[in-house]
């Protein structure tokens, strides 16, 4: 969910990733579970270097997962294709649902009220 979040966070850029999960417990828990003390970060690649050896000396674990490309959300190209989605279908839902619950919920109670 939180690489989902990043990919969309800047409405009028969103940036897809294509990411390799390798799964240690369940799919669904490897990707719904909000796992404590876990940091994603996106960089440029010729960062990564830099970025890793720091962790590194505050002992911190790095693991590069994928790259940040084109306009859609994918997980675990090389395996089995897990998801593939557009991050304008992702980010609809996200932006809209609740605002079209609401508009259903006010469209169904003034129907009522008559």
């Amino acid at each position: 969910m939180a690489l989902a979040e990043c990919c969309m966070m800047n409405r009028g850029n969103s940036i897809g990733c294509e990411i390799n999960i390798d799964y240690k417990y369940r799919k669904d828990f490897m990707l719904f579970a909000e796992i404590q003390s876990s940091i994603i970060i996106s960089c440029d690649q010729t960062k990564v270097k830099n970025i890793s050896a720091v962790a590194e000396e505050f002992g911190i674990d790095v693991t590069e997962i994928g790259e940040t490309k084109s306009d859609r959300f994918k997980i675990n190209l090389s395996d089995s294709l897990d998801i593939d989605l557009s991050l304008s279908k992702i980010s609809e839902k996200y932006y809209l649902t609740l605002g079209n619950i609401m508009c259903c919920l006010l469209y169904t109670s003034d129907a009522a009220d008559e």
